[in-house]
């Protein structure tokens, strides 16, 4: 048995709760991983993990051997990195994942940049609005604008942006006033299809809350798309300021409950675990934190 192979994979499936998440994260079979952490008992003599047919828990003495650990291999990596640092440039393919408009608007024109300080480095970057699978689709780092919830990803914060409402001028000369959040109701809505609620739209002034249900005359799973479509007159729409301020600034678009705009809602670099983090990724992690970060804590999402 490769002891050091064994405590990773532990230590996965642990952080996981799954050996199948903890295989693909290691990329090795699920029926390898569980022989080494089958292996890694009975060298212990003792039960690390309780297996059933839904889900894997962890035992007492699992736990504590866990938390002894995780500094340990902590530590390692550390030393592997300085050496890796030291001996080797940063090559290979990073794969990454983030929001269409976002990375378009923001993270794009930074890759010039980029890549004249990492030339040997490739960039295979997807964007896309969908909510992408980094372990099992094989990302390396993924980017997300979203309240995040629980997860085995480790989350970074990458930068704040406001919601704002906003409509076409010739739209609101047509319509009745919007004065207050529940005026809302009585319009046509543009609604984002990748929310969690398209038609709840959680507006904030100070700390203040009014949530408003919509009534949604197009849904689409774009941004830029739904701004183009209020700029021809549709309807009102609720996006962050990255999307809505260059129509704003044209005056293509009109804003409207300004005194409701407060609500922020933030970008987050993620990926799947600390341990063992390549330095391709710590290169990227570093430079768009330079360009784009404002301080928030780190955090798991």
């Amino acid at each position: 048995m490769d002891r050091l192979d064994a405590l990773r994979v532990f230590c996965a499936v642990v952080e996981h709760s799954s050996f199948s998440r903890a295989a693909a994260e290691l990329n090795i079979s699920v029926a390898k991983a569980s022989k080494l952490v089958q292996s890694l008992e009975q060298t212990l003599n003792t039960s690390l993990l309780r297996r059933n047919t839904r889900r894997i828990t962890v035992t007492e003495a699992g736990e504590s051997y866990y938390h002894d650990i995780v500094p340990l291999l902590e530590e390692m990596a550390n030393i592997d990195a300085r050496v890796e640092r030291m001996t080797t440039a940063i090559s290979g393919t990073l794969r990454m994942t983030m929001p269409l408009d976002y990375g378009r608007r923001l993270i794009m024109p930074l890759i010039p940049e980029f890549k004249l300080t990492y030339p040997d480095l490739e960039l295979d970057i997807e964007l896309s609005d969908r909510h992408a699978d980094l372990v099992a689709e094989g990302f390396d780092l993924g980017l997300r604008i979203a309240d995040l919830k629980d997860s085995s990803l480790i989350a970074k914060p990458l930068g704040s942006y406001r919601m704002k409402c906003a409509a076409s001028p010739e739209y609101l000369s047509r319509h009745p006033a919007i004065t207050i959040p529940e005026d809302l109701e009585a319009h046509p809505s543009l609604t984002y299809s990748l929310m969690a609620q398209p038609t709840q739209w959680l507006l904030k002034r100070g700390k203040e809350e009014s949530r408003v249900k919509v009534q949604s005359a197009l849904q689409l799973n774009n941004g830029d798309l739904l701004a183009e479509s209020a700029c021809q007159h549709l309807g009102v729409l609720y996006q962050p300021d990255f999307i809505l301020n260059p129509y704003l600034e044209s005056g293509a678009l009109t804003p409207v409950l300004t005194d409701w705009q407060d609500r922020m809602v933030h970008a987050w670099l993620v990926y799947p675990a600390r341990k063992f983090l390549p330095m391709k990724v710590q290169a990227m992690l570093g430079f768009l934190n330079s360009r784009l970060s404002d301080s928030h804590p780190d955090s798991t999402c």
